[in-house]
């Protein structure tokens, strides 16, 4: 016999009956096949009295032995219940006060942590996607060999991704190459920047990337059929939405008539679930106890509007899994979202709330086809909303920010979520002139996307651990990590490759804004890789850093493999009127080889004298110019080795200068006036391998009024420091 108590002490049952019940007979309650002798919970009996714990019969029910008498009705008392479609799992308690009458005194019971399951609101979860779709131009028929449609699909929506418009003239490509050459036709005319075209070449979709004139563009991937493909016509790829009637299982009838004869298409079709899933959102709001829940099975549930909740405290949208509890937009790309909710999923004016265990699809394709303006539509939105998740979330398939904090939201985090196909920004924290803080970006892969993977302006800031992919950023500001208007900022240990951009001024990490925006900033411990094509006009870096005030470190980053298209590419670029200190040391920097790459580190004019610190970083390959620091030079600190005898002019960049060849040296120092608010010191020094003479000269004014001084001996050192005009001996050892 199994127990009717659990290892808590709680009360077990095999099901709970949440409306009334005739409490009569073998019946199915909640999914579950009731049999004589088990217990349920009734809790929805029209007289509350009449709740409690009963035993099945084929007649009337009896009470349970543990719950039988007044005295046994407990306030507090827990009841589990084992098994049922939705409330399996569930703890209840009983809420009523004594004294209790058993039979006179309401018996009201409450869930532990109440769940408003979609499914209770009349969510069915049916949505599919195929991927086998064929059309017939001229026909209504859509045909698939793996739906298995059946009649009760008649009436439901479907979003198909079919070409339609045919553009102009004909195309060949080669297999393994990635240009398109057409002949008659007009692509300048028929495709529009910034491409959010797709083309269909014997039947096969390819994203568009670049028009190079009316008879040429390039393709994101190359084909892989052999040889030469000639004499096609070239296609755009057009999302309809439509309704379907059944007629057979591989069948069904569309509300439109394709254009063209193709295959391989793409179709998602399933009961729209907008209505049950809102009105299980608004309850769980309503709810107001602080730890609603709004859950989700593992399906695929179709929508076709934004959803959300509004002045909600505690409320949780769970679902069964990343990839296995889907919330799909049916919407086509060219539908915008009516006035409402600001995202797919959107959380207005709340606090402690959350999603995870989901996958959130806005369904737009990766290029948005035929639109010059695409919809904009968001993946999870919050505005206004304090001490909120979004945790093991994946969102897909977005044309605005995935992930949208859009004002005012403290203690925002986002963590090990999965952020792809997007086409704008991926995770946005952006203060739109008012304040957020505390927020905390970490270990989340984004990948595949047009603006930046992590996007932050806020007044305070942690993003660590993220693996971002490809990104391909438009503007100042939009590296795959950007921040703008942070107080203080924490960017460590992300993973950072594939960076693509053709914007001046762009980094992987972009750090920008007005002045004495930033007054702290760390970046620490990254790794980038194959960043390419990022070094516009040679303005561009792995890492740009803006009008920066404050304290910013730069250190222990690995930047490797590394190519700029434009000559002049640099790792680390310091513009901007900057008013605090920028420290770069212990950094490797690896170029790819061949690479236009020829600066390390530079600083732009604009920055003022003392407002950057480098010290020693490793190159490999060596650059051209490890530091360029334009006409106003920073306070460095690096440390060189003279070991040749003959004459070694010195760097503005260097700062200790130790002598270990043998014979006749001279050392010449750097022009004093590149140091225009003076303080910069050089110390020479012989080391014990040096028993000549080293001479130090200067390449502008001079050394205590001599134009040169000496050191004959080893273990001797003169320190000298700039006056903004010749250079002043400040120790002699």
């Amino acid at each position: 016999m199994t127990s009717w108590k659990s290892t808590l002490g709680s009360s077990i049952v095999r099901a709970v009956a949440t409306q009334n019940n005739a409490q009569y007979g073998v019946q199915t309650l909640d999914g579950v096949s009731l049999a004589v002798g088990d217990r349920v919970l009734c809790t929805g009996q029209t007289l509350a009295a009449g709740n409690g714990i009963f035993i099945v019969d084929n007649e009337s029910w009896r009470r349970a032995q543990d719950m039988a008498t007044s005295a046994d009705c407990v306030p507090g008392t827990h009841v589990y219940v084992s098994e049922g479609t939705l409330f399996k799992n569930t703890d209840w308690y009983l809420q009523t006060a004594s004294p209790i009458t058993l039979g006179t005194t309401a018996l009201n019971f409450q869930r532990s942590f109440p769940d408003y399951n979609v499914h209770r609101f009349g969510a069915v979860g049916d949505g599919k996607t195929i991927t086998d779709g064929a059309t017939t131009a001229g026909s209504a028929i859509l045909t698939s060999a793996t739906a298995a449609f059946t009649a009760a699909d008649t009436g439901k929506p479907l979003l198909i991704n079919m070409p339609s418009n045919p553009a102009t003239g004909t195309v060949a490509l080669q297999n393994g190459s990635t240009i398109v050459n057409g002949t008659g036709t007009q692509f300048l005319t028929d495709f529009s920047a910034p491409y959010y075209e797709a083309v269909m070449i014997n039947g096969v979709l390819y994203t568009v990337t670049n028009v190079i004139s009316d008879t040429q563009l390039t393709v994101r991937y190359a084909p892989t059929s052999p040889g030469i493909i000639s004499g096609l016509t070239i296609y755009r790829d057009v999302q309809t939405q439509t309704t379907i009637t059944y007629v057979s299982a591989t069948q069904v009838t569309m509300g439109v008539t394709a254009t063209t004869t193709a295959s391989g298409l793409t179709a998602t079709y399933g009961t729209d679930d907008t209505t049950a899933i809102q009105a299980a959102m608004t309850a769980a709001t309503a709810d107001g106890n602080g730890n609603a829940r709004v859950t989700f099975h593992a399906k695929m549930y179709i929508v076709s509007e934004n959803l959300g909740v509004t002045s909600a405290a505690g409320v949780t949208i769970e679902g069964a899994g990343m990839d296995r509890t889907i919330i799909k937009d049916i919407r086509p790309s060219t539908v915008n979202p009516s006035a409402g909710y600001g995202g797919q999923l959107s959380f207005v004016t709340c606090r402690n709330c959350q999603v995870r265990d989901l996958t959130v699809d806005g369904s737009i394709p990766e290029v948005v086809v035929a639109v010059t303006t695409p919809a904009r539509r968001k993946g999870i939105f919050f505005d206004a909303s304090s001490d909120c998740k979004v945790y093991r979330v994946k969102t897909t398939r977005h044309r605005h920010e995935s992930i949208y904090a859009h004002h005012d939201c403290k203690n925002w985090h986002v963590f090990e979520c999965v952020v792809t196909r997007t086409n704008s920004n991926a995770i946005n924290l952006n203060s739109d002139g008012t304040a957020c803080e505390g927020c905390n970006i970490s270990n989340n892969k984004i990948d595949s996307f047009a603006g930046s993977a992590i996007l932050v302006g806020a007044l305070s800031a942690v993003i660590i651990g993220n693996d971002c992919t490809f990104v391909a950023p438009g503007s100042v500001g939009a590296g795959m990590i950007g921040v703008d208007s942070s107080a203080r900022a924490i960017i460590a240990n992300n993973i950072l490759h594939d960076f693509i951009t053709d914007s001046a001024g762009v980094g992987a990490i972009d750090i920008y804004g007005a002045v004495n925006d930033h007054a702290c900033i760390n970046i620490v411990g990254n790794v980038f890789t194959n960043i390419q094509s990022g070094w516009h006009a040679g303005t561009g870096a792995a890492v740009s850093l803006n009008n920066v005030a404050g304290t910013t470190f730069v250190t222990g980053n690995l930047v490797d493999d590394c190519t700029a298209v434009v000559a002049g590419g640099k790792f680390v670029n310091i513009a901007g009127a900057n008013t605090g200190k920028v420290h770069v040391a212990g950094n490797t920097f690896n170029a790819r080889a061949g690479s236009n790459l020829t600066v390390g580190i530079n600083v732009a004019s604009t920055v003022p004298a003392g407002a950057v610190a480098i010290g020693p970083n490793h190159y490999s390959p060596a650059v051209t110019t490890p530091y360029a620091l334009g006409a106003a030079a920073a306070l460095l600190g690096m440390r060189r080795t003279v070991s040749s005898t003959g004459t070694t002019a010195l760097a503005a960049s260097d700062d200790d200068v130790f002598v270990t060849a043998n014979g006749a040296v001279t050392v010449t120092l750097p022009d004093p006036t590149l140091f225009s608010g003076g303080g910069k010191r050089i110390m020479v020094k012989n080391t014990s391998a040096q028993t000549g003479t080293t001479t130090i000269g200067t390449a502008a004014g001079t050394i205590d009024g001599n134009t040169t001084v000496s050191l004959a001996g080893a273990n001797l050192s003169y320190t000298v420091e700039s006056d903004g005009s010749n250079w002043q001996i400040v120790a002699k050892v």
